[in-house]
């Protein structure tokens, strides 16, 4: 118990100094951001992709894949256009 109460303070005081110090941190945003999709886009493109094709469902999977990125694609530039 005393454990948690310990993790719990020490997120709760990285989440308080990342805060004062998001004037430093803002420059590295996007590159975390970046890094971060690169390595979900490699988790789906190793594991799920392959595991989902191997059910025999190959054309579905990849109907799905590309539908979901214009999907999102479109999303984004209507997001941006509008704002």
């Amino acid at each position: 118990m005393a454990l948690r109460g310990l993790g719990d303070s020490l997120r709760a005081s990285g989440a308080c100094g990342g805060s004062c110090r998001r004037g430093v941190c803002a420059p590295f945003l996007p590159f975390s951001l970046a890094f971060a999709s690169g390595a979900m886009l490699y988790v789906v493109s190793d594991e799920l992709i392959p595991e989902s094709h191997s059910h025999g469902h190959e054309y579905e999977v990849t109907l799905g894949y590309v539908s979901g990125f214009l999907i999102v694609l479109t999303v984004s530039r209507l997001l941006t256009a509008l704002g």
